[in-house]
């Protein structure tokens, strides 16, 4: 099998089944040896801001000399991204090798009377399989959906992280932020110690009564006093003080939520490292998370941002930064998502264009739906915005460029599935202009 072959197979696993439990992926890595046992994991759950923060405690982990795993979801443009040691992809060969690994002991998972193995079943025994091959010291894991009922709940953390707990995947999870935080808080376990991010008071007594009542030591971040000293595009510098100790940080990631990110990575890596704050300002200043906030080329950004806690903090970081500009917004969401919830935050930012797209698959919200919503939400908020509506995603994006003028910015969000469609459109161009710029030298040689 060749790495094309295994990737299309691969993607053509179902994503969902019926009963979401810890039997079926323990019986799987059974199967393959438990691999998970030979590691020591760092387990991170959330809403908003899981990404990052394992970005960050990665970064803090190799700059103390650790081996450092990291598995996250979902990928932008290469599906080995969720596959990294010591920052490096997974080779096309290792990927190979883990998937005939993995795909032999479901087939026998499934003659053994169980359910097949789901997409995200598949895709984290690969990963910890990897990961045990590679003899790293730590993996970080990005939990996939939730927490107590989550595959990657099935490993016995060293460190349990819960990032911003939000109203998400709602269907499965819960309609309260009450029910979410349950399901997150699932997946602390008795000993280990979890740091918890700064959360509404009502998540805060869930996670502290949880932690209690299992015996985790918890440990919150607004334990930690924090100061912004300077936010731009280019990044934020802030202050962190804790007990006796007190220190600047960089991050050149933007957006005011990234200071919590950094600080729940700093506090997680102070608790299971014991880490002083001088020893992570160069590793928090390295840390980049594509997707998040990014400039993909002159005046224009892309973000993630799919839950109106997301899209809020989205849209205060425009504001932060570009509210006098003209902005054109390009904007698709999934099916499952709170589409009121994110467009009423949305449209705050005063862009005076949005263009109107659709995600591929199953899981799309159809353009008309998404424009009548928009109408009605500028109607209610008083807002004033032309709404294009373009159902080709790809088509979308050259439209937004192509009507783009110089003083314009251009911000696409509502799914990190429309942030690998531009990605994708930005690096092609790239591609094409490094060949150009390959072939004007070959040129000037031969002449």
């Amino acid at each position: 099998m060749d790495y094309e072959e295994a990737v299309g197979e691969l993607l053509a696993i179902p994503r969902y089944k019926k009963k979401i439990d810890q039997v079926e992926i323990a019986y799987l890595l059974g199967l393959l040896g438990h691999p998970e046992e030979q590691l020591q994991m760092l387990h991170v759950a959330g809403t908003n801001g899981k990404g990052s923060v394992c970005a960050y405690l990665e970064q803090i982990g190799r700059s103390q000399g650790y081996s450092m795993g990291l598995f996250t979801s979902p990928h932008l443009l290469d599906i080995r991204e969720r596959f990294q040691v010591n920052g490096e992809l997974i080779s096309r060969e290792n990927f190979v090798r883990c998937y005939e690994r993995v795909k032999k002991a479901a087939g026998q998972m499934e003659q053994d009377g169980h359910l097949p193995a789901t997409f995200f079943e598949v895709i984290f025994s690969m990963a910890v399989c990897y990961f045990a091959e590679k003899k790293v010291d730590y993996a970080i894991v990005e939990a996939g959906m939730g927490g107590r009922s989550d595959t990657t709940n099935v490993i016995h953390p060293v460190i349990s992280v819960i990032v911003a707990i939000g109203l998400d995947h709602t269907a499965i999870l819960g309609s309260t932020l009450a029910e979410i935080a349950y399901e997150k808080a699932g997946i602390m376990k008795p000993g280990v110690p979890v740091v918890v991010s700064r959360q509404s008071q009502e998540v805060r007594e869930i996670l502290c009564r949880t932690a209690k009542e299992i015996g985790a030591p918890c440990h919150f971040t607004d334990e930690y006093g924090v100061r912004i000293l300077k936010n731009t595009p280019q990044g934020i510098d802030f202050s962190v003080d804790c007990e006796y100790d007190s220190k600047r940080f960089h991050t050149g990631m933007c957006g005011n939520y990234q200071v919590e990110n950094a600080l729940t990575a700093i506090m997680a890596a102070r608790v299971l490292w014991n880490l002083e704050l001088s020893a992570m300002q160069v590793p928090v200043a390295n840390m980049f998370w594509a997707g998040r906030m990014e400039c993909v080329c002159p005046r224009c950004y892309v973000d993630g941002a799919h839950n109106p806690q997301a899209m809020q903090q989205f849209a205060d970081t425009v504001l932060e930064y570009f509210k006098e500009v003209p902005k054109i917004l390009l904007y698709a969401v999934a099916s499952d998502k709170d589409d009121s919830g994110m467009l009423r935050e949305l449209l705050r930012i005063g862009a005076h264009t949005m263009v109107v797209t659709e995600l591929e698959g199953a899981r799309k919200t159809s353009c008309d739906a998404v424009y009548e919503l928009v109408k009605k939400q500028a109607s209610n908020l008083g807002v004033e915005i032309k709404v294009h509506v373009i159902a080709d995603m790809r088509l979308a994006i050259e439209h937004v460029l192509g009507i783009q003028k110089k003083d314009e910015y251009v911000f696409c969000t509502g799914s990190l599935y429309l942030v690998s469609a531009v990605k994708e459109r930005m690096q092609k161009d790239r591609s094409e202009s490094e060949l150009s710029r390959d072939r004007e030298k070959e040129a000037v040689c031969h002449d």
